[in-house]
């Protein structure tokens, strides 16, 4: 799920533990943070596979967190 997309959901709960614009601060900081080690450790991974991970981990964190766990990360 692209992060841009974070912001059209709605949680299955009125009452989300974790407000929206939190969550968006939290995965752009998140990848930010992961880019900047890929970087740091001399991008031994291809630019594909980071932003895999990348979708991956924001595709799961965020079907958690607004409560569809069941949904399976893109990919």
């Amino acid at each position: 799920m692209h992060i841009s997309k974070v912001m059209d959901l709605q949680p299955a709960t009125a009452h989300s533990i974790v407000p929206k614009e939190y969550m968006v601060t939290y995965l752009a900081a998140a990848n930010l943070s992961l880019i900047q080690h890929w970087l740091e450790s001399g991008k031994s991974q291809p630019a594909s596979a980071i932003a895999l991970m990348i979708t991956h981990i924001v595709g799961g964190g965020v079907n958690n967190v607004i409560g569809n766990a069941s949904a399976a990360p893109p990919g």
